[in-house]
């Protein structure tokens, strides 16, 4: 039982995708090997996705260099997603979920405010 629990830990240790503070140098073509995508290169859809990940990862340093949070972000398998895309996501981990009926949708105008 120890020994699979090691194995399985150095596997994933292996696989590991890059620290945060590694991004620098982190492109867009090594997350996509390292994710696995089937983004063919040279297409239409990946320059969009090239585009929305290259913002994220902006993102993403910036909070890491400037924000002072007591958190550091990093890239995962949805860093290329949209925003929308995104959302069909929130709150399922283990498959969709039946929606409850006392759960609502918020307003159309709601905006989160920044706190820059």
């Amino acid at each position: 039982m120890k020994a699979s629990f090691l194995v399985a830990l150095i596997a994933a240790v292996a696989q590991a995708k890059p620290h945060w503070s590694d991004l620098q140098n982190y492109t867009f073509q090594k997350f996509v090997q390292e994710y696995n995508l089937d983004l063919p290169h040279g297409t239409q859809e990946y320059a969009t996705r090239l585009a929305i990940f290259e913002r994220e990862l902006e993102r993403v340093i910036a909070h890491n260099l400037h924000s002072g949070a007591s958190w550091k972000e990093n890239v995962n398998h949805m860093s290329h997603l949209t925003a929308t895309e995104k959302s069909a996501f929130d709150g399922r981990t283990k498959g969709k979920l039946a929606r409850l009926d006392s759960q609502k949708d918020l307003p159309a105008d709601f905006e989160i405010k920044s706190a820059d």
